[in-house]
C-alpha cells in the first residue's frame, strides 16, 4: 500500500486521509507516528513521514518519553461505539 513514509520522499505530514486505505482505514502506517498508551507510559506505533516503509507498522511500538514534542508524532481522535448487537 501507499503512505507517506520516508522513499514517498514528502518531507513533512501530509493531509489527512490523502494515501490509500484497507479495510475502511486510513492513515494507520506512515504519516505522522500515533501515540497510545502501553501499560504506565506512551509509545508510537505506525511510523511517520520520517520512518522507512519497513518500520511504518502499526504492529511496532517505540517507547516515548512524557515530554516529547516532535512534528512526526500525534494522535488520533476515537470514540467507542455501541454496535447494535450489544444493546
Amino acid at each position: 500500500g501507499k503512505g507517506n513514509v520516508r522513499e514517498a520522499e514528502v518531507g513533512q505530514p501530509d493531509e489527512v486521509g490523502k494515501h490509500d486505505r484497507s479495510a475502511g482505514a486510513r492513515d494507520l502506517c506512515g504519516n505522522v507516528a500515533e501515540i497510545v498508551r502501553d501499560g504506565d507510559g506512551f509509545v508510537a506505533i505506525g511510523g511517520s513521514y520520517r520512518s522507512p516503509w519497513r518500520e511504518a507498522d502499526p504492529s511496532r511500538a517505540t517507547p516515548l518519553p512524557p515530554t516529547l514534542r516532535a512534528s512526526d508524532v500525534g494522535f488520533r481522535c476515537a470514540r467507542e461505539l455501541e454496535l447494535p448487537w450489544e444493546r
